[in-house]
Protein backbone atom coordinates (compact mmCIF):
# COMPACT_ATOMS: atom_id res chain seq x y z
CA UNK A 1 0.00 0.00 0.00
CA UNK A 2 1.40 3.58 -0.90
CA UNK A 3 2.23 6.00 1.56
CA UNK A 4 -0.96 8.21 0.24
CA UNK A 5 -2.99 5.81 0.65
CA UNK A 6 -1.89 5.14 4.27
CA UNK A 7 -2.49 8.70 5.05
CA UNK A 8 -5.87 8.75 3.99
CA UNK A 9 -6.51 5.33 6.29
CA UNK A 10 -5.09 6.90 8.89
CA UNK A 11 -7.00 9.89 8.08
CA UNK A 12 -10.24 8.14 8.36
CA UNK A 13 -9.11 6.13 11.29
CA UNK A 14 -8.39 8.97 13.17
CA UNK A 15 -11.34 11.30 11.77
CA UNK A 16 -13.39 8.36 12.89
CA UNK A 17 -12.52 8.47 16.74
CA UNK A 18 -12.95 11.95 16.61
CA UNK A 19 -16.17 11.70 14.99
CA UNK A 20 -17.25 9.37 17.57
CA UNK A 21 -16.21 11.26 20.53
CA UNK A 22 -17.59 14.95 19.42
CA UNK A 23 -21.27 13.09 18.27
CA UNK A 24 -22.45 12.55 22.04
CA UNK A 25 -21.13 15.78 23.16
CA UNK A 26 -23.01 17.99 20.33
CA UNK A 27 -26.37 15.61 20.93
CA UNK A 28 -25.91 16.33 24.97
CA UNK A 29 -25.69 20.19 23.71
CA UNK A 30 -28.85 19.94 21.30
CA UNK A 31 -26.81 20.40 18.22
CA UNK A 32 -28.82 20.43 15.50
CA UNK A 33 -29.33 17.58 12.68
CA UNK A 34 -27.63 19.76 10.01
CA UNK A 35 -24.59 20.18 12.40
CA UNK A 36 -24.80 16.59 13.49
CA UNK A 37 -24.16 15.62 9.71
CA UNK A 38 -21.77 17.82 8.48
CA UNK A 39 -19.71 16.40 11.68
CA UNK A 40 -20.12 12.92 10.28
CA UNK A 41 -19.61 13.39 6.60
CA UNK A 42 -16.33 16.05 7.16
CA UNK A 43 -13.87 12.93 7.20
CA UNK A 44 -15.32 11.62 4.50
CA UNK A 45 -14.64 15.10 2.89
CA UNK A 46 -11.37 15.20 3.19
CA UNK A 47 -10.73 11.79 2.45
CA UNK A 48 -11.99 12.40 -0.82
CA UNK A 49 -10.33 15.23 -1.22
CA UNK A 50 -6.77 14.07 -0.71
CA UNK A 51 -7.52 10.88 -2.92
CA UNK A 52 -8.02 13.50 -5.58
CA UNK A 53 -4.99 15.11 -4.98
CA UNK A 54 -2.73 11.92 -5.09
CA UNK A 55 -4.41 10.67 -8.31
CA UNK A 56 -3.44 14.21 -9.53
CA UNK A 57 0.21 14.13 -8.20
CA UNK A 58 0.50 10.41 -9.99
CA UNK A 59 -1.07 11.83 -13.38
CA UNK A 60 1.35 14.32 -12.85
CA UNK A 61 4.51 12.32 -12.22
CA UNK A 62 3.33 10.25 -14.95
CA UNK A 63 3.32 12.72 -17.67
CA UNK A 64 7.10 14.26 -16.05
CA UNK A 65 8.66 11.12 -16.63
CA UNK A 66 7.35 10.75 -19.70
CA UNK A 67 8.51 13.97 -20.71
CA UNK A 68 11.56 13.79 -19.21
CA UNK A 69 12.20 9.90 -21.16
CA UNK A 70 11.67 12.38 -24.32
CA UNK A 71 14.12 15.15 -23.90
CA UNK A 72 16.77 12.34 -22.58
CA UNK A 73 15.90 10.56 -25.78
CA UNK A 74 16.43 14.05 -27.92
CA UNK A 75 19.58 14.97 -25.89
CA UNK A 76 21.16 11.65 -26.63
CA UNK A 77 20.37 11.85 -30.25
CA UNK A 78 21.94 15.08 -30.84
CA UNK A 79 24.88 14.82 -28.81
CA UNK A 80 25.41 11.50 -30.82
CA UNK A 81 24.76 13.06 -34.01
CA UNK A 82 27.70 16.03 -32.53
CA UNK A 83 30.12 13.27 -31.73
CA UNK A 84 29.10 11.44 -35.46
CA UNK A 85 29.64 14.94 -37.54
CA UNK A 86 33.04 15.49 -35.59
CA UNK A 87 33.86 12.02 -35.77
CA UNK A 88 32.71 11.30 -39.40
CA UNK A 89 34.88 14.64 -40.25
CA UNK A 90 37.70 13.34 -39.04
CA UNK A 91 37.69 10.19 -40.50
CA UNK A 92 37.17 12.20 -43.88
CA UNK A 93 40.19 14.01 -42.89
CA UNK A 94 42.20 10.84 -42.51
CA UNK A 95 41.09 9.00 -45.35
CA UNK A 96 41.95 12.09 -47.57
CA UNK A 97 45.34 12.51 -46.52
CA UNK A 98 46.00 8.43 -47.24
CA UNK A 99 44.67 8.57 -50.57
CA UNK A 100 46.37 12.07 -51.41
CA UNK A 101 49.66 10.33 -50.31
CA UNK A 102 48.36 6.97 -52.02
CA UNK A 103 47.97 8.75 -55.93
CA UNK A 104 51.58 10.56 -54.81
CA UNK A 105 52.76 7.14 -54.54
CA UNK A 106 51.19 5.33 -57.39
CA UNK A 107 52.15 8.94 -59.74
CA UNK A 108 55.56 8.70 -58.45
CA UNK A 109 55.90 4.85 -59.04
CA UNK A 110 54.36 5.20 -62.70
CA UNK A 111 56.91 7.70 -63.48
CA UNK A 112 59.37 5.21 -62.20
CA UNK A 113 57.98 2.40 -64.55
CA UNK A 114 57.39 4.73 -67.37
CA UNK A 115 61.75 5.94 -67.61
CA UNK A 116 62.25 1.81 -66.75
CA UNK A 117 60.33 1.32 -70.00
CA UNK A 118 62.42 4.19 -71.90
CA UNK A 119 65.59 2.62 -71.00
CA UNK A 120 64.46 -0.75 -71.91
CA UNK A 121 63.42 0.79 -75.10
CA UNK A 122 67.00 2.68 -75.97
CA UNK A 123 68.54 -0.94 -74.62
CA UNK A 124 66.44 -2.64 -76.72
CA UNK A 125 66.87 -0.66 -80.54
CA UNK A 126 70.48 -0.62 -79.30
CA UNK A 127 70.60 -4.58 -78.96
CA UNK A 128 68.29 -4.30 -82.33
CA UNK A 129 71.24 -2.61 -84.08
CA UNK A 130 73.60 -4.98 -82.93
CA UNK A 131 71.47 -7.62 -83.84
CA UNK A 132 71.22 -6.47 -87.25
CA UNK A 133 74.95 -6.23 -88.05
CA UNK A 134 75.48 -9.22 -86.76
CA UNK A 135 73.15 -10.89 -88.88
CA UNK A 136 74.78 -8.82 -91.92
CA UNK A 137 78.06 -9.62 -91.51
CA UNK A 138 77.08 -13.49 -91.14
CA UNK A 139 75.05 -13.30 -94.19
CA UNK A 140 78.45 -11.49 -95.84
CA UNK A 141 80.43 -14.22 -94.30
CA UNK A 142 78.75 -17.04 -94.85
CA UNK A 143 77.92 -15.89 -98.68
CA UNK A 144 81.35 -15.87 -98.94
CA UNK A 145 82.03 -19.25 -97.71
CA UNK A 146 79.63 -20.60 -99.94
CA UNK A 147 81.28 -18.96 -103.09
CA UNK A 148 85.05 -20.15 -102.44
CA UNK A 149 84.47 -22.77 -99.52
CA UNK A 150 87.41 -24.07 -98.01
CA UNK A 151 89.93 -24.01 -101.03
CA UNK A 152 90.02 -20.24 -101.10
CA UNK A 153 91.88 -20.67 -97.37
CA UNK A 154 93.93 -23.33 -99.09
CA UNK A 155 95.09 -21.26 -102.13
CA UNK A 156 95.99 -18.43 -99.77
CA UNK A 157 98.16 -20.80 -97.57
CA UNK A 158 99.61 -22.30 -100.60
CA UNK A 159 99.93 -19.04 -102.83
CA UNK A 160 102.80 -17.69 -99.61
CA UNK A 161 106.18 -16.61 -100.59
CA UNK A 162 107.56 -17.91 -97.60
CA UNK A 163 107.10 -20.43 -94.33
CA UNK A 164 107.17 -17.60 -92.15
CA UNK A 165 104.33 -15.88 -94.06
CA UNK A 166 102.72 -19.52 -94.39
CA UNK A 167 101.92 -19.63 -90.91
CA UNK A 168 100.76 -16.30 -90.62
CA UNK A 169 98.17 -16.91 -92.95
CA UNK A 170 96.96 -20.14 -91.34
CA UNK A 171 97.03 -18.12 -87.69
CA UNK A 172 94.80 -15.09 -89.56
CA UNK A 173 92.27 -18.06 -91.22
CA UNK A 174 92.19 -19.76 -87.52
CA UNK A 175 91.36 -16.30 -85.89
CA UNK A 176 89.43 -15.53 -88.81
CA UNK A 177 87.25 -19.14 -87.90
CA UNK A 178 87.18 -18.35 -84.61
CA UNK A 179 85.86 -14.98 -84.49
CA UNK A 180 83.18 -15.48 -86.83
CA UNK A 181 82.14 -18.45 -84.47
CA UNK A 182 82.09 -16.09 -81.42
CA UNK A 183 80.27 -13.70 -83.66
CA UNK A 184 77.90 -16.31 -84.19
CA UNK A 185 77.45 -16.86 -80.40
CA UNK A 186 77.15 -13.42 -79.77
CA UNK A 187 74.29 -13.45 -82.25
CA UNK A 188 72.51 -16.17 -80.12
CA UNK A 189 72.91 -14.71 -76.92
CA UNK A 190 71.93 -10.82 -78.67
CA UNK A 191 68.51 -12.04 -79.84
CA UNK A 192 67.92 -14.22 -76.40
CA UNK A 193 68.34 -10.74 -74.57
CA UNK A 194 66.72 -8.76 -77.13
CA UNK A 195 63.62 -11.04 -76.64
CA UNK A 196 64.29 -11.01 -72.94
CA UNK A 197 63.96 -7.58 -72.91
CA UNK A 198 60.89 -7.25 -74.63
CA UNK A 199 58.89 -9.52 -72.90
CA UNK A 200 60.30 -7.40 -69.57
CA UNK A 201 59.15 -4.34 -71.12
CA UNK A 202 55.81 -5.35 -72.36
CA UNK A 203 55.40 -6.83 -68.17
CA UNK A 204 56.26 -3.09 -67.43
CA UNK A 205 54.32 -1.48 -69.58
CA UNK A 206 50.91 -3.97 -68.53
CA UNK A 207 52.19 -3.04 -64.50
CA UNK A 208 52.57 0.74 -65.59
CA UNK A 209 48.59 0.61 -67.48
CA UNK A 210 47.29 -1.13 -64.08
CA UNK A 211 48.72 1.28 -61.87
CA UNK A 212 47.35 4.21 -64.05
CA UNK A 213 43.95 2.72 -63.79
CA UNK A 214 44.32 2.07 -59.96
CA UNK A 215 45.43 5.74 -59.47
CA UNK A 216 42.57 6.74 -61.76
CA UNK A 217 40.01 4.87 -59.28
CA UNK A 218 41.98 6.56 -56.33
CA UNK A 219 41.80 10.08 -57.66
CA UNK A 220 37.52 9.45 -58.07
CA UNK A 221 37.43 8.12 -54.76
CA UNK A 222 39.47 11.03 -53.34
CA UNK A 223 37.18 13.70 -55.26
CA UNK A 224 34.09 11.88 -53.57
CA UNK A 225 35.84 12.42 -50.15
CA UNK A 226 36.76 15.53 -51.28
CA UNK A 227 33.06 16.22 -51.94
CA UNK A 228 31.53 14.80 -49.08
CA UNK A 229 34.56 17.16 -46.83
CA UNK A 230 32.76 19.83 -48.58
CA UNK A 231 29.22 18.93 -47.54
CA UNK A 232 30.37 18.18 -44.19
CA UNK A 233 32.16 21.42 -43.81
CA UNK A 234 29.38 23.52 -45.34
CA UNK A 235 26.84 21.32 -42.71
CA UNK A 236 29.10 22.41 -39.97
CA UNK A 237 29.54 26.16 -40.93
CA UNK A 238 25.72 26.51 -41.27
CA UNK A 239 24.88 24.49 -38.07
CA UNK A 240 27.43 27.14 -36.73
CA UNK A 241 24.96 30.19 -38.79
CA UNK A 242 22.18 28.96 -36.71
CA UNK A 243 23.26 28.75 -33.49
CA UNK A 244 24.94 32.33 -33.74
CA UNK A 245 21.21 32.98 -35.16
CA UNK A 246 19.71 31.50 -32.07
CA UNK A 247 22.17 33.48 -29.67
CA UNK A 248 21.62 36.95 -31.47
CA UNK A 249 18.33 36.37 -31.46
CA UNK A 250 18.30 35.17 -27.55
CA UNK A 251 20.25 38.64 -27.14
CA UNK A 252 17.67 40.49 -29.06
CA UNK A 253 14.88 39.05 -27.31
CA UNK A 254 16.45 39.84 -23.77
CA UNK A 255 17.30 43.62 -25.07
CA UNK A 256 13.60 43.94 -26.54
CA UNK A 257 11.80 42.47 -23.88
CA UNK A 258 13.68 45.00 -20.87
CA UNK A 259 13.19 48.09 -23.65
CA UNK A 260 9.55 47.13 -23.92
CA UNK A 261 9.19 46.59 -20.28
CA UNK A 262 10.70 49.94 -19.50
CA UNK A 263 9.01 52.00 -21.85
CA UNK A 264 5.72 50.37 -20.31
CA UNK A 265 6.57 51.27 -17.01
CA UNK A 266 7.67 55.11 -18.37
CA UNK A 267 4.22 55.19 -19.97
CA UNK A 268 2.43 53.81 -16.79
CA UNK A 269 3.75 55.96 -14.39
CA UNK A 270 2.78 59.20 -16.97
CA UNK A 271 -0.70 58.25 -17.31
CA UNK A 272 -3.39 58.85 -14.14
CA UNK A 273 -4.67 55.57 -12.73
CA UNK A 274 -8.15 54.38 -14.33
CA UNK A 275 -11.17 53.59 -11.72
CA UNK A 276 -10.86 50.80 -10.22
CA UNK A 277 -7.56 49.63 -11.35
CA UNK A 278 -5.14 49.49 -8.39
CA UNK A 279 -1.83 51.83 -8.37
CA UNK A 280 1.48 50.60 -9.40
CA UNK A 281 2.69 50.55 -5.54
CA UNK A 282 -0.31 48.55 -4.39
CA UNK A 283 -0.05 45.90 -7.54
CA UNK A 284 3.96 45.99 -6.86
CA UNK A 285 3.22 44.88 -3.26
CA UNK A 286 0.70 42.38 -3.64
CA UNK A 287 3.02 40.67 -6.61
CA UNK A 288 6.11 40.94 -4.67
CA UNK A 289 3.92 39.12 -1.38
CA UNK A 290 3.47 36.51 -3.97
CA UNK A 291 7.49 35.13 -4.44
CA UNK A 292 7.79 32.21 -3.70
CA UNK A 293 3.90 30.84 -3.76
CA UNK A 294 2.89 31.95 -7.74
CA UNK A 295 1.53 29.92 -9.63
CA UNK A 296 2.94 27.95 -12.28
CA UNK A 297 1.62 28.86 -15.60
CA UNK A 298 1.25 25.50 -17.33
CA UNK A 299 1.96 21.82 -16.46
CA UNK A 300 5.69 20.69 -17.72
CA UNK A 301 9.34 20.71 -17.13
CA UNK A 302 12.18 23.43 -17.50
CA UNK A 303 13.96 22.15 -20.27
CA UNK A 304 16.50 25.91 -20.28
CA UNK A 305 16.33 27.65 -17.26
CA UNK A 306 17.17 31.04 -16.13
CA UNK A 307 20.65 32.99 -16.72
CA UNK A 308 23.39 31.93 -18.90
CA UNK A 309 23.78 29.10 -20.45
CA UNK A 310 27.00 27.47 -22.19
CA UNK A 311 26.54 24.80 -25.01
CA UNK A 312 28.33 21.22 -24.12
CA UNK A 313 29.29 20.88 -27.77
CA UNK A 314 30.48 24.38 -28.82
CA UNK A 315 31.18 26.27 -25.17
CA UNK A 316 29.26 29.17 -26.84
CA UNK A 317 27.49 31.95 -23.55
CA UNK A 318 23.75 31.94 -24.67
CA UNK A 319 21.78 34.29 -21.78
CA UNK A 320 18.21 33.95 -20.66
CA UNK A 321 16.34 36.13 -19.19
CA UNK A 322 13.50 33.72 -18.23
CA UNK A 323 12.72 29.75 -18.60
CA UNK A 324 11.38 27.70 -21.20
CA UNK A 325 8.90 24.95 -20.02
CA UNK A 326 8.41 21.99 -21.98
CA UNK A 327 4.83 20.78 -22.01
CA UNK A 328 2.27 18.68 -24.33
CA UNK A 329 1.11 20.45 -27.74
CA UNK A 330 -1.43 23.56 -27.51
CA UNK A 331 -1.40 22.86 -23.28
CA UNK A 332 -3.39 25.05 -21.02
CA UNK A 333 -1.22 28.53 -20.42
CA UNK A 334 -2.89 30.21 -17.23
CA UNK A 335 -1.77 33.84 -15.30
CA UNK A 336 0.58 33.15 -12.82
CA UNK A 337 -0.62 36.18 -10.55
CA UNK A 338 -3.29 38.93 -11.60
CA UNK A 339 -2.56 41.72 -13.63
CA UNK A 340 -2.77 44.09 -16.74
CA UNK A 341 -2.37 42.75 -19.93
CA UNK A 342 0.15 45.60 -21.24
CA UNK A 343 1.64 43.94 -24.68
CA UNK A 344 0.79 41.70 -26.78
CA UNK A 345 3.01 41.43 -29.79
CA UNK A 346 5.71 38.41 -31.66
CA UNK A 347 9.42 38.56 -32.18
CA UNK A 348 11.58 35.31 -33.61
CA UNK A 349 12.58 33.81 -31.02
CA UNK A 350 9.50 33.00 -28.87
CA UNK A 351 6.74 34.14 -31.62
CA UNK A 352 3.78 35.63 -30.20
CA UNK A 353 4.28 36.50 -26.41
CA UNK A 354 2.16 38.66 -23.97
CA UNK A 355 3.64 41.11 -21.05
CA UNK A 356 1.36 41.29 -17.79
CA UNK A 357 1.80 44.53 -16.00
CA UNK A 358 2.47 43.70 -12.10
CA UNK A 359 2.98 47.37 -11.07
CA UNK A 360 7.10 47.35 -10.55
CA UNK A 361 7.07 43.71 -11.97
CA UNK A 362 6.28 42.54 -15.43
CA UNK A 363 5.66 39.16 -16.56
CA UNK A 364 5.73 37.38 -20.17
CA UNK A 365 4.27 34.27 -21.41
CA UNK A 366 5.88 33.46 -24.79
CA UNK A 367 5.64 30.88 -27.49
CA UNK A 368 1.98 30.84 -28.39
CA UNK A 369 -0.23 29.16 -30.68
CA UNK A 370 -3.06 30.80 -29.33
CA UNK A 371 -3.38 34.02 -27.41
CA UNK A 372 -6.74 34.73 -25.63
CA UNK A 373 -6.45 38.07 -24.53
CA UNK A 374 -5.89 41.70 -25.83
CA UNK A 375 -3.89 44.57 -24.58
CA UNK A 376 -5.58 46.50 -21.41
CA UNK A 377 -7.44 43.12 -20.67
CA UNK A 378 -7.34 42.39 -16.14
CA UNK A 379 -6.70 39.07 -15.48
CA UNK A 380 -6.74 37.16 -12.29
CA UNK A 381 -4.81 34.62 -11.42
CA UNK A 382 -4.87 31.39 -12.91
CA UNK A 383 -6.96 32.67 -16.05
CA UNK A 384 -6.36 31.04 -19.41
CA UNK A 385 -4.67 33.31 -21.50
CA UNK A 386 -3.43 30.79 -24.63
CA UNK A 387 -2.33 27.67 -25.50
CA UNK A 388 1.40 26.89 -25.67
CA UNK A 389 3.07 26.25 -28.84
CA UNK A 390 3.30 22.95 -31.16
CA UNK A 391 5.49 22.11 -33.43
CA UNK A 392 4.99 25.26 -35.77
CA UNK A 393 6.11 27.65 -33.06
CA UNK A 394 9.97 28.50 -32.71
CA UNK A 395 10.43 26.90 -29.27
CA UNK A 396 8.26 23.73 -30.48
CA UNK A 397 5.42 22.45 -27.48
CA UNK A 398 7.12 24.49 -24.69
CA UNK A 399 6.23 28.12 -23.10
CA UNK A 400 8.80 30.87 -22.35
CA UNK A 401 8.31 32.51 -19.13
CA UNK A 402 10.15 35.21 -17.78
CA UNK A 403 9.95 37.52 -14.80
CA UNK A 404 11.16 41.14 -14.25
CA UNK A 405 11.57 43.60 -12.08
CA UNK A 406 12.58 47.37 -12.96
CA UNK A 407 13.22 45.93 -16.37
CA UNK A 408 15.33 43.54 -14.89
CA UNK A 409 15.27 39.78 -15.47
CA UNK A 410 14.67 37.73 -12.41
CA UNK A 411 14.82 33.42 -11.69
CA UNK A 412 11.33 32.75 -12.15
CA UNK A 413 12.36 29.32 -10.14
CA UNK A 414 12.69 32.05 -7.26
CA UNK A 415 9.12 33.41 -7.35
CA UNK A 416 6.95 30.07 -8.69
CA UNK A 417 5.58 27.47 -6.22
CA UNK A 418 8.38 24.87 -5.46
CA UNK A 419 7.41 21.08 -7.13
Amino acid sequence: MSLARLSISSVRRSGTRARWLIVPAMLRRGAPAALLLCVLLAPLTVAVAQETVVRETQTRLQQLQEQIAEDEARLRETRQQERTSASQLNDLERQIALREELVALYDRRTSELRAETDSLTALIDTLQHEVTALEEDYRKRATHAYKYGRQHDVALILAAESINQMLVRIGYLRRFSNERRARLADLAAATATLSERRSEREKRLVDTQLLLDTASRERETLAQLRNERSQEVTRLRALQVDLSNELENKRTMARELSDRIVALMASAEARPAAPGRPSPRVATGDFAAGRGVLSWPTDGAVVEPFGERIDPVYGTRTPNPGILIATTASAGVRAAAGGVVSTVDQMPDIGSYIIMEHGDFHTVYGNFSLVYVATGDQVAEGDLIGRAGTTAEPRGSALFFGIFENAVPVNPLDWLLPR
